[in-house]
């Protein structure tokens, strides 16, 4: 053979085989929606989910595929938490007569493991079609409020727990921004190249107990009135609006469960569009 037709040959294998091996790993961006919805579980409801707290919610994802089985995804959701006490079957619960509702801002970054290879592009070599894994970091914002009187009233600020008196000095006022860890599970299929489609349901292990305002025990009432204000003990303590009559707790008296912090969930089908570069490469 030619030396020169062989030093040829060779340039161009050692030139196009990496190419080929990087347009069979060629990583791609993603963007979609998620619509579905949002629940919590806390002080304020019974069982693993309630149905009455069931609220809509969704947002935007952007997704990179490093590989055919690891993706990095980052989302902005938006959502709707809430509890009642009026909806539990338990009656010292039903007689504690506390609720709450909170808007939700949900912002994550995260991993995702395909359980088997997915390529929007590669349907013989890879599925089009896979179950994955994720979990990552976010941080979210919430702002819990009662209806009373007429009206929709922040809690936070009133300190019904005694969060900021002198005398409970270890409860400080909860902030309403704080960091959770989301993970789940989900599953995404591609209807074409450019196209695809998924459900996901997510979980968030959050590090507060105040998503609903609820958490440790009553306080007295003497206190809440001199450092809160009379609107603070009232929605501290609502079993009078239930009963018909005055009620003050005993001192200590537990108002919700200080032992398990709150959890949020946000579900819901995906679409979204895959953006693949030199497409050539990927086929």
């Amino acid at each position: 053979m030619n030396p020169l037709k062989l030093l040829r040959t060779l340039f161009i294998l050692i030139c196009a085989v990496p190419s080929l091996m990087m347009g069979q790993h060629k990583p791609f961006w993603e963007l979609g929606l998620l619509s579905g919805f949002s629940t919590y579980k806390g002080d304020l409801v019974e069982g693993i989910v309630d149905g009455q707290a069931v609220h809509p919610a969704g947002g935007l994802f952007l997704r990179y595929h490093l590989s055919p089985v690891f993706v990095a995804k980052a989302n902005v959701f938006y959502g709707t938490l809430s509890g009642d006490d009026a909806h539990a079957k338990d009656p010292a619960r039903k007689m504690r007569n506390l609720s709450f509702k909170s808007p939700l801002l949900d912002i994550a970054v995260t991993g995702e493991l395909n359980l088997s290879p997915f390529s929007p592009v590669f349907v013989k070599r890879y599925a089009t079609f896979t179950p994955y894994l994720f979990a990552g970091v976010n941080i979210f914002r919430f702002n819990p409020k009662t209806f009373y009187n007429d009206q929709w009233v922040p809690l936070q600020p009133l300190g019904t727990e005694g969060q900021g008196t002198l005398f409970y000095s270890d409860r400080r006022p909860y902030g309403l921004t704080q960091v959770a860890i989301p993970f789940g599970i989900g599953v995404r299929a591609a209807l074409s190249s450019n196209m695809g489609i998924g459900f996901e349901f997510g979980a968030r292990k959050t590090f507060t107990d105040y998503i609903d305002d609820v958490s440790s025990t009553y306080v007295e009432k003497e206190i809440l009135l001199a450092e809160r204000g009379e609107l603070a003990w009232e929605l501290s303590v609502r079993k009078d609006e239930y009963l018909g009559e005055e009620v003050i707790p005993a001192p200590g008296e537990l108002r919700g469960d200080p032992t398990n912090k709150d959890w949020y969930f946000i579900s819901g089908i995906t679409i979204s569009y895959f953006f693949l570069k030199n497409r050539c490469n990927w086929q």
